[in-house]
């Protein structure tokens, strides 16, 4: 009779594997409403069937049913409450109906079991897309506990402190970040001026200074000392550091962005179009050349709309010739702008 019964219950599970299996392939080939029935037909065999709940969920999260997906992650949950993937996608299809703080908590629980940096991280991104700084910096530096090595964790602490002006707390994740990211102008900006508003800049220089002189191909420290030069507004040595940086490095892009932002800070518009111009022609994915083009483009255009309207009541005050050369360069300035 135990023999009788050990044959059915293998026959069971043999037919629940080839089902499960069957079901899996519909959904692979984007079969769906195929997978569903089959994924149903095996909670009907086997109702605690945790792979079965996680594929309807999956399936109806995929084809935008965001209720009826969130109805499966649940049910699925009741029986394993504990259940990683589960959690996982609960929270990204709760993240989609805009149900943020069930998402949030259901990520809580789950970075309770896993332990995870990655997990903090998201809680952190959905705490910052609301607006809700204070959570996400908690967030960020649950994470960071976890792994304090984590690049993008520290990239956004780093930006939230910031932002929130909490300058003299955001300069060691802004040091991190930018060590990190060194292709990254924003961070280094934002770092530069952290030195700024703590009274820090003078330090920060006389520190690059001595990295350099130490090593004077330190690439990075002539950026990050152009860098503080330039949110100092000391635009010449800022220029000048940077084209010390060129005799070593006169093939990156970044060098010749930098100097146009500087020659910009100079009002040498001549400069810094020629220099932006470099930077795109050694680098065209680059977006800041661009941006100071058209900030270029702007100024210029807006310096010749005023000259055409002083030229315009100049000639007003002149006669003959002379009022003749006044209307036509009015006229030039204002086709120019």
């Amino acid at each position: 009779k135990e023999n009788v019964i050990k044959k059915i219950e293998e026959m069971g599970s043999q037919s629940l594997d080839k089902l499960l299996q069957i079901a899996q392939q519909d959904f692979k080939q984007k079969n769906y409403e195929q997978a569903k029935k089959s994924f149903l037909k095996i909670l009907k065999i086997d109702p605690k069937n945790i792979n079965s709940f996680f594929y309807l969920g999956y399936i109806n999260a995929l084809t935008n049913k965001l209720e009826k997906s969130e109805e499966w992650y649940k049910k699925g949950l009741e029986i394993d409450p504990k259940n990683e993937h589960l959690m996982d996608y609960l929270s990204e299809t709760l993240k989609r109906e805009d149900k943020f703080d069930e998402s949030i908590d259901v990520l809580k629980k789950l970075a309770e079991i896993k332990q995870s940096d990655k997990v903090w991280f998201r809680i952190g991104k959905l705490y910052e897309d609301q607006d809700f700084s204070d959570e996400a910096i908690e967030a960020y530096k649950q994470a960071l506990e976890i792994n304090p090595n984590n690049k993008e964790v520290q990239y956004r602490l780093a930006t939230v402190l910031y932002d929130q002006e909490l300058y003299e707390e955001a300069i060691p994740y802004l040091e991190k970040a930018a060590e990190s990211f060194p292709d990254d102008e924003v961070i280094g900006k934002k770092l530069a001026k952290s030195y700024f508003q703590t009274g820090k800049l003078d330090a920060a220089i006389n520190n690059y200074k001595s990295l350099i002189s130490k090593d004077p191909k330190n690439i990075k420290a002539y950026f990050n000392l152009a860098g503080v030069y330039r949110i100092n507004n000391q635009n010449k040595k800022s220029i000048e550091t940077l084209l010390k940086l060129q005799k070593i490095d006169k093939d990156d892009a970044k060098v010749y962005t930098r100097l146009a932002d500087a020659y910009v800070g100079e009002k040498n518009y001549t400069l810094a179009i020629k220099n932006a111009k470099i930077a795109l022609k050694k680098n065209s994915e680059l977006h800041v050349p661009y941006m100071i083009l058209d900030q270029v483009s702007q100024v210029r255009g807006y310096k010749k709309y005023e000259s055409y309207l002083k030229l315009d009541e100049k000639k007003n005050k002149v006669f003959g010739s002379e009022a003749d050369k006044i209307i036509a360069q009015r006229d030039n300035d204002k086709k120019s702008a």
